[in-house]
């Protein structure tokens, strides 16, 4: 077996079928086989995934984590390279697969590869513009020692549509204990171990989420406590700069594309975006009841 496509689903009536649909008519010569893990859809998510040539796995929903469900994937696939993609990302094209893997095949040396995300047509204009800024048209080439202009794009990677060689994962395994953001945790991993990470824009997916004010809020709230623990919050430093060149970005992206009355809620979920990292990076120094009202996954 070349290829095997992990997906985790709950609940991922909606988009479940599209998913599947779109990677049963891959043109993709190698052979494949797709793996699904359940825990505890009670919509119409498994009579969808019953009509398609899967491997089902069901998990009670207590025993789901992001890092751990993932290594349990890997354990049962039979692939030299795994994929890991969510219940809501779309593949884009017939060569999906054949772009997010082949650069595993070619090189030996890259451990993992990940693909764009390209908003949803239902996204709203901040969500639209939030997955453009960061995932562009331009192929990126991780390595150890690459120095990279932003703070947080050395590590960036998106287990929403990836793919890892089983060499790799045989060596280096999701971090079991991460309820938030275990491919931020990886790829500092695999990196420092001398592997490279690839960013590969043609091995596209629809993928969004239309985060409000408070959602924005709480995720970069976790979003900082990944990074702290995973031992890189210097990669939050000069994260202001960055800051600023998105809010202009954003504010033009709106004013020449009609969405002038987005700009006073463009302002808050912005200012809503810095106040959650920076009280994520602080933390340690809140009351443990507090951070259980703010954090999703943490606590």
């Amino acid at each position: 077996m070349e290829v095997s496509i992990v997906i985790l689903t709950k609940n991922g009536g909606k988009h479940i079928g599209e998913v599947l649909e779109s990677i049963f008519n891959q043109d993709f010569n190698g052979e494949f086989e797709v793996i699904v893990i359940d825990s505890g859809s009670n919509d119409i998510t498994l009579e969808i995934i019953k009509k398609y040539p899967v491997i089902l796995r069901q998990i009670p929903a207590h025993e789901f984590g992001h890092g751990k469900t993932r290594n349990l994937g890997a354990k049962i696939s039979k692939g030299e390279i795994v994929v890991f993609l969510t219940q809501d990302a779309v593949p884009i094209g017939k060569k999906w697969l054949y772009s997010l893997t082949r650069h595993l095949s070619e090189d030996h040396s890259v451990g993992a590869v990940f693909g764009k995300q390209v908003p949803m047509p239902d996204a709203d204009p901040i969500n639209k513009f939030r997955i453009k800024w960061i995932y562009q048209d331009k192929r990126i080439i991780k390595t150890k020692d690459a120095v990279f202009s932003s703070p947080r794009e050395k590590f960036s990677f998106s287990n929403v549509n990836s793919a890892v060689s089983k060499t790799v994962l045989r060596k280096y395994v999701f971090q079991e204990d991460a309820f938030f953001a275990e491919d931020i945790n990886f790829a500092k991993k695999i990196l420092m171990a001398g592997y490279k990470i690839i960013y590969e824009p043609e091995a596209a997916v629809y993928h969004t989420h239309n985060f409000g004010i408070v959602d924005i809020f709480r995720r970069y709230f976790d979003v900082a406590i990944a990074y702290k623990r995973s031992g890189i919050p210097k990669e939050l430093e000069g994260i202001e700069s960055e800051g600023g060149k998105y809010v202009f970005a954003e504010l033009k992206f709106l004013i020449k594309n009609g969405y002038i009355w987005w700009v006073p809620y463009s302002l808050l979920h912005n200012i809503s975006k810095y106040l959650g990292l920076k009280l994520g990076h602080c933390e340690a120094f809140l009351p443990v009841n507090l951070k259980k009202k703010i954090s999703v996954y943490w606590y």
